[in-house]
């Protein structure tokens, strides 16, 4: 992937919706990241693909490895992740790291994703940056 080449340097917004992408695209795009490959991204939009339970969880524990630093928006509505996948985000973006490892998240979306009742009532209350 270019990105970890540096070919993102410059790189604020990447729209990556509707392409298909499951968890081990998403891996693959957060290595490029984690080699410092889009330094400057601000919005992250993965609506509409196939990330799953295991793109869900791939999410949270690249926020915990801190690629998130930078990222205002994180849009993965759509995704079909279950119960697992949004517990594994919501987890992670309410730990008490949070601002330390996402000063500048405005929102992580989650809607539209297949979560139950009782998952659901779990996350209430839930923090402003977060939609689900």
């Amino acid at each position: 992937m270019s990105f970890s080449r540096g070919g993102g340097s410059q790189l604020t917004l990447l729209d990556l919706r509707a392409n298909s992408l499951d968890a081990t695209a998403l891996r693959t795009l957060f290595d490029a990241m984690g080699h410092g490959g889009v330094p400057e991204l601000q919005t992250l939009i993965l609506s509409g693909n196939m990330l799953g339970d295991l793109g869900g969880k791939a999410i949270a524990h690249a926020y915990l490895k801190g690629l998130f630093g930078t990222l205002r928006l994180v849009d993965v509505k759509s995704n079909g992740i279950r119960n697992d996948g949004c517990r594994a985000m919501f987890t992670a973006f309410t730990a008490d790291c949070f601002s330390r490892l996402a000063p500048k998240l405005e929102l992580l979306d989650m809607r539209r994703n297949c979560i139950n009742q009782i998952t659901a009532e779990s996350f209430v209350p839930c923090p402003k940056h977060i939609t689900f």
